[in-house]
């Protein structure tokens, strides 16, 4: 079972991503430009959350990400972008999605 102490959390509300991560981001081959993208402040907030994981994360073997729902409103190339910013300089890095509903499952032995 895992669980996280929730004294161990931090928040960031209100900080956004620093500008050497949005100039990354930017630098990508295949992003749009600021101006042409579906809600920017999404993007700049998983940037932010990609430098969370950075910061975080750098000891560990591997790393478990919620993978980014691909609504249709986004850009395929903006998605695939936040997917690189989100592995990029990371150890080994899963990517994990459900499809929205919650399940039970029974144990039965």
């Amino acid at each position: 079972r895992l669980a996280i102490c929730k004294s161990s959390l931090g928040l960031t509300h209100g900080k956004g991503p620093s500008m050497e991560t949005m100039q990354k981001y930017a630098e990508l081959p295949s992003t749009n430009t600021w101006d042409k993208q579906w809600k920017p402040e999404v993007t700049k907030r998983w940037l932010r959350v990609s430098e969370l994981i950075r910061e975080n994360s750098r000891g560990a073997s591997i790393v478990y990400v919620t993978m980014p729902f691909p609504r249709e409103v986004v850009a395929a190339r903006d998605w695939m972008s936040w997917l690189e910013m989100l592995s990029a300089d990371m150890p080994p890095t899963v990517f994990v999605r459900g499809n929205g509903e919650n399940v039970l499952t029974w144990f039965s032995e």
